[in-house]
């Protein structure tokens, strides 16, 4: 049962997109709803004092009082205002066709306006459930309907009704004598405070409305002023924090610009002394080339002929190995030139080296 009640409040929230505290207002209309089953939440709308509406959560059907010691439902209507619980409830006694709202009520107008001092001194953290036990412990002094009278009961029917307790305990019909009998408790100077004490509670609570109204509004002017002072700081954030790569990368580019001036200056300096090496050197002689690679002496050429008969050896037994591995020469034949090959390329390896060892002896006695 609870979770289709909270299904339904959910639901009908889901429509209404104006209250501040949408949470407080479920948890409040929920808690009363499960202590007084019989109010129903329902979206609706509400016409203000200005002429302007809105659709707001409404709580409509039947409070409890107890009237001489007896139970009896108070048909109420309760509208939960946007700036709830800033801002109290309105509440209404909603008669029904048999019945009709009792003349000067302390706490109630004739249109069925609900003026109680909770509501006048509403706070925050007031809550509907204690509304509504303060309404039943007030009506339960004064019920605020009686029924509606019938103009066609007899004479002696009229006044058995006069004897008698209607559903809310009261006379359907009171006489002026019967007023006159109870002019201790309504006399008319009672009558006129009570009626000037609901007028004042009812601009009081339209005060209270008013400024309740006057606060969400500079709330959300101050909550939105905030938010835009935070976007501007986050934004002077990033633009300090773009100044400071700006300056890194300009550090950076100074710092490649001196490197590339003195790697300009080297280079520079480089090409001066080719063109000074060119034009030294660019005045002589063409260099035969044949005449390079010649041996200068008969050491250098006994030098290369020994390393050519060296590596030809080399590759003549890489051969040699080639035809055996595909079956080209006999075995024996391989081995005899292998041997031949191999004494060969020792002598000519043992003549390279004498031949480089002289030639280094004669180039330290020089």
């Amino acid at each position: 049962m609870n979770s289709q009640r909270i299904m339904d409040l959910d639901r009908i929230l889901s429509s209404i997109h104006i209250y501040f505290q949408k949470t407080r207002v479920r948890n409040d209309v929920f808690h009363l709803s499960r202590q007084i089953p019989s109010l129903l939440p329902a979206s609706g709308t509400f016409t203000y004092n200005d002429g302007s509406s809105g659709i707001l959560l409404h709580l409509g059907g039947t409070i409890p009082i107890y009237f001489h010691n007896d139970r009896y439902n108070i048909p109420v209507e309760f509208w939960v205002v946007e700036t709830y619980p800033m801002a109290p409830p309105v509440c209404f006694v909603r008669p029904t066709a048999e019945m009709m709202i009792r003349p000067r009520h302390p706490h109630v107008s004739k249109e069925g306006f609900i003026v109680i001092p909770y509501l006048t001194d509403w706070q925050e953290n007031n809550t509907l459930v204690e509304l509504v036990a303060h309404l039943s412990s007030i009506f339960g002094e004064i019920p605020p309907v009686f029924q509606r009278p019938k103009y066609e009961r007899t004479a002696e029917l009229e006044e058995k009704d006069h004897t008698q307790r209607t559903e809310y305990r009261l006379n359907s019909i009171q006489s002026d004598s019967d007023s006159q009998r109870q002019s201790s408790s309504f006399h008319s100077v009672d009558v006129e405070n009570q009626r000037n004490s609901v007028e004042e509670r009812a601009k009081r609570s339209l005060k209270n409305g008013v400024i309740a109204k006057l606060q969400l509004s500079v709330q959300r002017s101050f909550q939105d002023i905030k938010d835009d002072i935070d976007l501007q700081l986050e934004h002077q954030l990033q633009l300090e924090e773009s100044k400071t790569r700006v300056e890194k990368g300009i550090a950076s580019l100074e710092r490649i610009c001196e490197d590339l001036v003195e790697k300009e200056k080297a280079l520079k300096q480089k090409h001066a002394q080719v063109d000074e090496w060119l034009q030294k050197y660019d005045s002589k002689s063409q260099v035969d080339v044949d005449s390079i690679v010649v041996p200068k002496d008969s050491l250098t050429a006994q030098l290369l002929s020994a390393l050519a008969e060296y590596h030809s050896c080399e590759d003549a037994l890489y051969y040699l190995d080639r035809c055996l591995s595909n079956g080209n020469i006999p075995f024996d034949v391989f081995l005899k030139q292998v041997r031949k090959l191999s004494t060969k390329q020792y002598l000519s390896l043992a003549l390279a080296q004498k031949l480089a060892q002289l030639q280094r002896e004669q180039v330290v006695g020089h």
